[in-house]
């Protein structure tokens, strides 16, 4: 059995699975956001577990191999009756911790098979991750976190605002709102503000994805030219920027494999920065990363990744 733990709307994942099932005929438990969960049992003196997701029943002694793409087991549907307000809010949270135990329980029994991708390392720490990437020998921008605003006005030179851990999305009447990489305005720092991330803002002559298979020492970069000159992140811009192949040099792929080495990852998305100079200065690396992307530089990912689980799902089955 092949266990996959994703995300909603992950078209990437989608293709992928869609080439492993030509191949493999094994039963293939896809768990999302949206799986209804009931546990049937978890027997710790047998390590026997037994959940039923949406209308399949999972054994976990009979997964093979556990696929990684950013998902969880989501709680149970379970309403809380006959309390009033108060209370009903504070049993929903002691429910909540009660299946976060539970969920982590299940998730380091199955971190000890056979897996792609690694639960534990879906979501890195940015800050960790720069200092990483600098034993690693990358240049890195100048980084502060501090709430003290005297002290952002003190830096020189023009620094840029991002979020510390990931970019989450804000709905307002249905609209979506996201906070993306933005050029600090001294001039409008307020006197109190929540510990934030203040970084030198990097003279880019290319922003560079690259996306790593470790094992493979495979890597494919894509070089992306900001259509506007006044956003950082081209993210938040149209889509007139341009996108096409780039080659790596072999240092930075050497250093990109020593960040691997030292993390655990098996595959992730990094950002690089080509400066004005021709050095590459390291902003972040996403274990989750879009993938897809890069696949407008005709690379065929989803080929490389389903061959990574289809070849460790028959190594697992044959041992």
């Amino acid at each position: 059995m092949l266990l996959l733990l994703r995300k909603n709307d992950d078209f990437f994942v989608d293709k992928v699975l869609q080439l492993v099932r030509k191949e493999l005929t094994c039963d293939i438990i896809e768990v999302n956001e949206s799986s209804n969960i009931y546990v049937q049992v978890i027997d710790l003196d047998k390590r026997n577990v037994q959940l039923r997701v949406d209308d399949k029943l999972i054994c976990f002694d009979e997964i093979n191999l556990v696929w990684y793409q950013g998902g969880i087991f989501p709680i149970p549907d379970y309403k809380v009756d006959g309390l009033n307000k108060e209370l009903s809010l504070q049993a929903i949270r002691f429910i909540r911790y009660e299946w976060e135990i539970i969920n982590s329980y299940l998730i380091a029994l199955l971190q000890e098979k056979e897996h792609v991708g690694n639960f534990f390392l879906v979501e890195t720490n940015k800050l960790k991750n720069l200092e990483i990437a600098k034993e690693c020998g990358f240049i890195i921008p100048h980084t502060i976190v501090t709430q003290n605003p005297e002290i952002v006005k003190d830096v020189k030179g023009q620094q840029i605002i991002k979020p510390i851990g990931e970019s989450f999305p804000f709905y307002i009447d249905n609209v979506g709102y996201r906070i993306f990489t933005e050029k600090l305005n001294k001039s409008i720092i307020p006197d109190k503000f929540f510990p934030s991330l203040v970084q030198e803002e990097v003279e880019r002559n290319l922003e560079i994805r690259v996306f790593v298979i470790f094992e493979t020492q495979e890597f494919f970069a894509m070089a992306i030219i900001n259509s506007s000159k006044d956003t950082v992140d081209y993210r938040s811009t149209n889509s007139q920027n341009r996108f096409f192949p780039y080659k790596l040099e072999s240092d930075i792929c050497i250093k990109l494999s020593c960040f691997m080495q030292k993390t655990g990852l098996d595959t992730a998305s990094f950002d690089l920065i080509r400066d004005k100079r021709g050095q590459y200065v390291f902003l972040e690396v996403n274990p989750q990363g879009n993938i897809d992307m890069l696949n407008w530089c005709g690379y065929e990912l989803e080929k490389k990744i389903s061959r990574i689980i289809i070849n460790k799902y028959k190594r697992t089955i044959s041992s």
